[in-house]
């Protein structure tokens, strides 16, 4: 029994490989098994997988986004330099996400909602968030950037969420817009550029972190593209319906 707790207590500086796969699996395991029950409860039971899956992704984003922030700001104290080694409660947040971005890709393939450039994101994400586990490293830092990559992400889903219920544009849909597009300008944007650049520059983090960095940057320029691509779409859509109406 000391044994099996042992692998569930992780200590500063980094966890071993047993710790790692053990935690990681253990979240996997309790990823499907509220997938299973969101599947199942009526008001889901009858929607598509996508939509399913959006539910899932939501719980992870709010769990995350206050996870990150308690560890950022609790962790550690705030002067501690760039690239020190990984808190306790750091390597605990980024094994959350690394067992739902495992969960998740085994689903995809399962439930048949696979994608590239999600499966991409979750591999590169994973391989950084890994190196602050493994390598016990800049588990601040990677903290940080899950808060920064995850706020936007709650109203990014339910907003696709009333799309696929067909819910009108009311003040709810707008204000989900508006929050959607808000949070991730100002946290991807603002201070996540920022802040991928200050660990590029430090010479503390290693290669690997550095390569996430860069590695994020591309994808918040991506999902940039993509959000102003379909928001644009959106718009002419909506400007011809209005003509139609016109006639």
């Amino acid at each position: 029994m000391a044994q099996v707790r042992e692998l569930f207590v992780l200590h500063e500086g980094g966890a071993n490989i047993q710790q790692t796969t053990a935690i990681t699996l253990v979240g996997a395991v309790l990823w499907f098994a509220l997938a299973i029950v969101i599947k199942n409860l009526p008001k889901f039971r009858s929607k598509s997988t996508e939509h399913q899956s959006r539910v899932i992704s939501i719980i992870h984003a709010v769990i995350q986004t206050a996870f990150s922030l308690y560890a950022c700001n609790f962790g550690r104290p705030m002067d501690e330099p760039i690239g020190s080694p990984s808190k306790p409660i750091e390597m605990y947040c980024l094994l959350v996400s690394v067992s739902y971005f495992l969960y998740d890709t085994v689903a995809s393939f399962i439930w048949d909602y696979w994608e590239h450039h999600f499966a991409f994101h979750h591999g590169a994400v994973s391989a950084g968030m890994l190196w602050g586990v493994l390598g016990g490293s800049s588990g601040y830092e990677l903290c940080a950037c899950t808060f920064l990559f995850e706020v936007s992400n709650p109203p990014m889903h339910y907003r696709w969420l009333l799309l696929d219920d067909k819910a009108p544009r009311d003040f709810t849909f707008r204000v989900t817009s508006w929050l959607f597009a808000g949070s991730f300008i100002f946290a991807r944007l603002v201070i996540g550029v920022p802040l991928l650049y200050f660990v590029l520059v430090n010479p503390r983090p290693v290669l690997m972190i550095k390569s996430l960095a860069v590695t994020m940057l591309i994808m918040v320029l991506y999902f940039c593209y993509l959000i102003f691509t379909v928001s644009e779409e959106e718009e002419a859509k909506s400007v011809e319906k209005r003509k139609t109406k016109g006639r």
